[in-house]
């Protein structure tokens, strides 16, 4: 399993193109997340990524299936098929995803 926690997880409003703000960083594995951060949300429709292309639409040899905080079609993609399997690109490696869960809570709750 991989576990991920952030102090701050941050989406901006459509005016700002659902800008990603992510703070400190706990887990089991690497900041995957570091390099969404300050990306714009990227969709078909949108493109909204640092790629020349479309991440959500023309992703290297792999298939894309939704958006993304998307900076240039790597790291986590959990909207991307690979090798028919949603996945994560961490630490160089791809990982496939059986299950995906974001919990979000506000920052002053004491849980």
């Amino acid at each position: 399993n991989i576990f991920l926690q952030y102090e701050q997880f941050k989406v901006a409003s459509a005016k700002d193109k659902y800008k990603l703000t992510v703070g400190e960083f706990q887990g089991t594995t690497t900041n995957p997340m570091a390099v969404h951060n300050g990306m714009y949300f990227t969709t078909k429709d949108s493109d909204n990524d640092e790629w020349d292309r479309n991440c959500a639409i023309d992703n290297y040899a792999y298939t894309p299936t939704g958006g993304w905080w998307y900076k240039d079609c790597d790291n986590i993609q959990p909207n991307v098929l690979y090798n028919y399997y949603y996945a994560i690109f961490l630490n160089f490696k791809w990982h496939s995803l059986t299950f995906i869960e974001i919990k979000i809570r506000p920052h002053n709750c004491n849980i």
